[in-house]
């Protein structure tokens, strides 16, 4: 509940969190997910649990280093911001618990948005779909709920989406997964060989577009210089807003920076950011660090390359992968594969837009990540997880145990 409410603070129109609740919450946070991690029996082993503890690693490392070069309070305490979001991989073991993650999500539906209808005057459009990020498990699986569960989730995802048809994310991280769940109608007929195409075609995409517009052969995020708007129906401010081009100068600036000062493979260090024309006099005037950087952006792969180099990125990289693999490979529900497509959908837009913050939109990517880990929501059939969502989103707002699945 509190985690919903920090992480859509800067778009409230009355401050709702400060640096020390959101402190407080993300210690909070992560000192019950270690508890559950060493003291929960729900909580089992993972599999590739070597590649997870080696990014972890590489993350201690990034902030140990970015212990050493900080040299403000502006620094330390973007460090401490940093750490608390890259190390949400850590929940990916709590949340890999049926049992657990049942009970989060339980208390988000009876508490966070009933409250909903109290933030939606207070927060502006853009914030809609970060307080309701995670609906996008529930819109995914849209088929395995009653109908009047279906109504709920169609209802809110309907205010994400027309609330603000300039919010480029918020409508395609609520659109993908009503396209992906439409899928249950072909399951039948597409079987897993589609899924898999699916999935290549997301991770290879990325790296593929990455060199064509290096290299000035094609640039995905200059649309205006191949369509026109009349080719697509808009009118000309819509058709800038749309085809608004607001990626390439980052990627041009953070691939600069890396150069100039040599941390390619190191990364900057968590503590520190990129070098920026655009938004380093903020740093340099507003906060007064005496220098001319932007911390993190809006894209959230060029973060992690930021502060951990290639090798943070490789690794970063394979957890999804990895995710996506046994998701798709190796579970026994059509459900899973979905999600392993959706999660390979995020990884891919990643590229374009994921905060990289310790916020409930973050949270709600991991907490994809760990059921495509998790071993026994991979055992589970279409009708147990099922049975599991319906125990989740009430038809009434009573509280009830949350069912179990075993």
């Amino acid at each position: 509940m509190l985690l919903t409410i920090t992480s859509v603070s800067p778009w409230s129109r009355i401050p709702t969190s400060t640096t020390t609740l959101s402190w407080l919450l993300t210690g909070a946070t992560y000192t019950v997910a270690l508890w559950l991690c060493f003291q929960s029996r729900a909580i089992t082993r993972l599999p590739y649990q070597s590649l997870l503890l080696a990014y972890l690693g590489w993350v201690l490392v990034a902030a140990a280093r970015g212990a050493w070069v900080a040299e403000n309070y502006w620094e330390y305490k973007f460090l401490i911001q940093g750490t608390a979001a890259v190390l949400i991989p850590l929940l990916i073991w709590p949340l890999a618990s049926p049992e657990v993650l049942g009970t989060v999500l339980k208390y988000w539906m009876r508490l966070a948005l009933p409250l909903f209808g109290l933030y939606y005057f207070l927060l502006s459009p853009d914030a809609y779909g970060f307080y309701l990020a995670p609906l996008v498990l529930f819109l995914l699986l849209l088929p395995l709920f009653k109908f009047p569960q279906q109504l709920l989730m169609l209802l809110f995802a309907g205010i994400v989406i027309f609330s603000n048809l300039d919010g480029r994310s918020n409508i395609l991280r609520f659109s993908f997964p009503l396209l992906f769940t439409s899928l249950f109608l072909f399951k039948h007929v597409l079987g897993t060989t589609a899924i898999r195409c699916g999935m290549l075609a997301l991770f290879l995409l990325p790296p593929i577009l990455l060199v064509l517009g290096s290299s000035g052969t094609f640039n995905i995020f200059k649309m205006q210089e191949y369509i026109r708007p009349e080719a697509i129906g808009l009118s000309t401010t819509n058709y800038r807003t749309v085809t608004a081009d607001t990626r390439t100068f980052i990627y041009d600036e953070v691939w600069q920076s890396a150069t100039r000062h040599h941390y390619v493979w190191t990364g900057r260090s968590l503590a520190r950011g990129y070098d920026s024309n655009w938004f380093g006099n903020h740093a340099l005037k507003d906060l007064g660090t005496g220098k001319k950087e932007r911390y993190s952006s809006e894209v959230g792969i060029v973060n992690i390359f930021n502060w951990m180099g290639v090798p943070g990125l490789l690794l970063y990289s394979a957890l999804f992968l990895i995710a996506c693999k046994l998701a798709i490979y190796n579970s026994a529900s059509f459900s899973l594969k979905l999600i392993g497509l959706h999660v390979a959908f995020r990884w891919a837009y990643c590229w374009v837009e994921e905060f990289t913050t310790f916020g409930i939109n973050y949270f709600t990517l991991w907490m994809l990540v760990a059921i495509c880990y998790s071993p026994q929501f991979r055992a589970m059939s279409d009708n147990e997880i099922g049975a599991w969502l319906r125990g989740i989103v009430p038809c009434n707002w009573s509280f009830r145990r949350a069912k179990n699945v075993q």
